[in-house]
C-alpha cells in the first residue's frame, strides 16, 4: 500500500507554517539575512500504518522556492541527518528524497507527537536578505502487510 500524508501541526520560526500543510498557492515563509537561521518542525502526519506492516520506503517531498539563491537544509526525524539543497530562482522546485537507509517501523511513523516523526526545515542566508518559501511538505510511505495478516472476504 502507498499512502501520502501532509503535516497537521508545526512549531518554529517560519511565518504561516500551516501553509505547508497542503499543496496550494500559499507559502510558509522565512525572511533571512546576515546568517539568521529560521527553523520549523512539521509533524503530526496522521499515519495509521498497521503495526505488523513492513515499511518498504519513505519518500519526503518539499516544494520550495526562494527569491534569490539560498542555502536550506532539512532533516527527517533527526535519524537521517541533513540533506542540503538550494533554490536559485523564484521557480518552485520539488525536492524528493527517498529515505531508505533507515529501518523505519510503523510505530515511529505513526507517532504524531511533536517529538515523534517530523520534518525539520532550516533556512539561512550569508550576506543578503532572502525570502525562503515552502508550498508543501508531504511524506509518502510504501508498506506491505503479509498475506496472513490481511483480511479476506468471500461473497457467496
Amino acid at each position: 500500500m502507498i499512502v501520502t500524508k501532509y503535516p497537521q501541526n508545526s512549531t518554529g520560526d517560519f511565518i504561516n507554517p500551516e501553509y505547508a500543510y497542503t499543496d496550494d498557492e500559499n507559502y510558509a515563509t522565512a525572511a533571512t539575512s546576515d546568517y539568521l537561521q529560521f527553523r520549523t518542525k512539521w509533524y503530526d502526519f496522521g499515519f495509521s500504518i498497521p503495526t505488523h506492516a513492513t515499511i518498504n520506503s519513505v519518500t519526503v517531498n518539499v516544494a520550495h522556492k526562494a527569491d534569490s539563491p539560498l542555502y536550506r537544509s532539512f532533516s527527517i526525524d533527526s535519524i537521517e541527518g541533513v540533506i542540503n539543497f538550494s533554490a536559485y530562482d523564484n521557480t518552485e522546485e520539488i525536492l524528493t528524497s527517498v529515505v531508505d537507509s533507515y529501518a523505519w517501523t510503523p510505530t515511529e511513523l505513526n507517532n504524531n507527537a511533536v517529538d515523534g516523526f517530523y520534518i525539520s526545515l532550516m533556512a539561512w542566508s550569508a550576506d543578503r536578505a532572502i525570502t525562503s518559501m515552502v508550498n508543501y511538505i508531504s511524506v509518502t510511505v510504501d508498506y506491505s502487510v503479509a498475506a496472513s495478516n490481511q483480511v479476506s472476504m468471500q461473497i457467496i
